[in-house]
């Protein structure tokens, strides 16, 4: 299982939302442009996203908890649908409470948490 530099929490909207893949995919792409030695990395080794990360078939919660455990940084798209996603929630604070070994532990992890103001526009 690889690394990944962050993980992207955010509420699903209901089916596939685009723009929230387009916005990881972007933001892969500015990791490997200002971090010279992701520049070769797989899109997995620099973040994950649960619809990009998951391979059918594998163990979602099991996944989902190494992933979070094990990530540098969480990214997290504050949205209305955020603040009232039980899952959300639980990956938020999956993260803020992992162990020192896994790069944070309380308010040490709260430095590692990203957000990101996410304002669904209808277009």
């Amino acid at each position: 299982m690889s690394t990944p530099w962050f993980f992207l929490s955010y509420a699903r909207a209901g089916g596939t939302d685009e723009h929230v893949l387009q916005f990881y995919y972007k933001l892969i792409e500015q990791m490997r442009a200002i971090k010279g030695e992701l520049r070769n990395a797989r899109d997995d080794e620099i973040g994950f996203m649960d619809k990009a990360g998951i391979e059918n078939g594998g163990l979602w919660a099991d996944v989902l908890e190494g992933k979070l455990r094990e990530c540098r940084v969480l990214v997290c798209l504050y949205s209305d649908g955020y603040f009232t996603s039980e899952f959300c929630g639980k990956e938020f604070w999956a993260f803020r409470s992992r162990s020192p070994a896994g790069g944070g532990a309380g308010e040490a992890a709260l430095s590692q948490i990203v957000p990101v103001l996410w304002l669904q526009r209808d277009t």
